[in-house]
């Protein structure tokens, strides 16, 4: 249970709505709003100790390497080009090529950005997931404790959190600690789903965007913005994931089981990258770039 709001430290909230964990366990959930600063999070997760039994299926694809399934196909697809978008979000800088990226699941960005002159890290609670990674390519996948210890390698120039962030229990720990072991110059990348879109009007409860009670907080812009200036970092600039909001349409459609609505699947993804594009406080993910706080 949680008691106190990590963006502003309030402790009144108001439930938003309840919802079902529709991928593993078919518990509901209870989304709360922080009456302070507007900031939204699962009250009633569970226990850290019992969280590895909510990801516990291979339809969660991120951790899978399965391509059986319509949604496993669609992903898999997709990941060979968003592999690309994300190293040119990447890499528009001058540093050193080092990144470490945390929650790193079985490895195919880190394995793209090392065959383009990187040196990676990465972080992962998944066992599975990083056995595979360090097997297959050879990654150096470490587990996420492995970030408090004094021999991590210090001055990476990028860290990256692909729609992780919002998973991590200890989110507060884990951003002060990466200024510790951040260049002085480099940058954090955070993907973070944003609840202010089109799809998740349409969808409601069944948004894949909420994904209780794997996803516990649930920042819009204002928000993060906040929480990231509580720890010590500035939002440099923002853009958007531009398949999200079609990959989010796909998995909400198959959670409400509505299978004569698919045909508007790819329209409701159109009008939410479009709104997206022209607002990204509206888009179906944000990705924010952050730097450290200038003293």
């Amino acid at each position: 249970m949680i008691e106190k709001c990590i963006v502003c430290g309030g402790m009144k909230f108001g439930q938003v709505m309840k919802i079902k964990d529709h991928l593993v366990s078919r518990k509901t959930f209870t989304l709360v709003e922080c009456k302070r600063c507007s900031f939204r999070f699962v009250k009633d997760v569970p226990p850290a100790t019992e969280a590895g039994e909510y990801y516990e299926t291979e339809e969660y694809v991120e951790h899978s390497d399965s391509a059986e399934g319509v949604v496993n196909r669609v992903y898999h697809v997709a990941r060979s080009w968003m592999l690309r978008h994300k190293r040119n979000l990447v890499s528009n800088s001058t540093l050193p090529k080092t990144i470490l990226d945390i929650g790193t699941g079985t490895g195919y960005f880190l394995n793209h950005m090392k065959l383009h002159g990187y040196q990676t890290y990465g972080l992962e609670i998944s066992d599975r997931a990083r056995t595979f990674g360090q097997d297959e390519f050879g990654l150096d996948i470490r587990r996420p404790q492995a970030l408090y210890q004094d021999d991590f390698p210090r001055d990476i120039t990028t860290v990256t959190f692909w729609h992780v962030l919002e998973h991590i229990y200890n989110v507060g720990d884990v951003m002060d600690r990466l200024l510790d072991i951040l260049h002085p110059d480099g940058q954090v990348i955070v993907a973070l789903p944003n609840y202010h879109c089109h799809e998740a009007k349409v969808y409601g409860d069944y948004w894949n965007g909420y994904d209780v009670p794997r996803h516990i907080w649930h920042f819009d812009k204002k928000t993060f913005t906040q929480f990231a200036e509580r720890h010590g970092y500035q939002v440099s600039k923002t853009t958007i994931l531009p398949l999200d909001p079609y990959y989010n349409c796909l998995i909400s459609e198959s959670y409400r089981g509505r299978k004569f609505e698919n045909a508007w699947m790819p329209v409701r993804g159109s009008i939410s990258l479009a709104k997206g594009l022209l607002r990204h406080d509206r888009a179906s993910s944000i990705v924010y770039f952050l730097s450290k706080k200038s003293s």
